[in-house]
């Protein structure tokens, strides 16, 4: 008498799984890590440029002006005339921002 032949299915062991699982988590983690420091990176390289504008819009002011704003103006002087001395006799506006909106 022949028996029927039984079909084994092949299926995942739980070490495989674990295994799997394991490679998985550590792919997840080294991109992670990669992601994160580019996110690091942007802002770093945001700040300097943030950083370079500023002394632009000083070097600007300079220009315009002969000197650098005191600490008492501060860089709101950068936008609008200053009302503390010393008062530049002739300061035009050197942000982009604030000549679009003197316009």
């Amino acid at each position: 008498m022949n028996l029927p032949m039984r079909r084994r299915r092949r299926a995942l062991t739980l070490v495989e799984l674990v295994v799997v699982m394991v490679i998985l988590v550590l792919l997840a983690s080294i991109a992670t890590t990669i992601v994160i420091r580019r996110i690091e990176d942007g802002r770093r390289t945001k700040a300097l440029m943030d950083i370079k504008t500023m002394e632009t819009a000083l070097d600007l002011y300079k220009a315009d002006t002969g000197n650098y704003p005191t600490t008492e103006q501060g860089l709101e002087a950068l936008i609008a005339p200053p009302t503390t001395p010393p008062v530049p006799c002739q300061v035009e506006r050197t942000l982009p921002e604030a000549k679009a909106s003197a316009r």
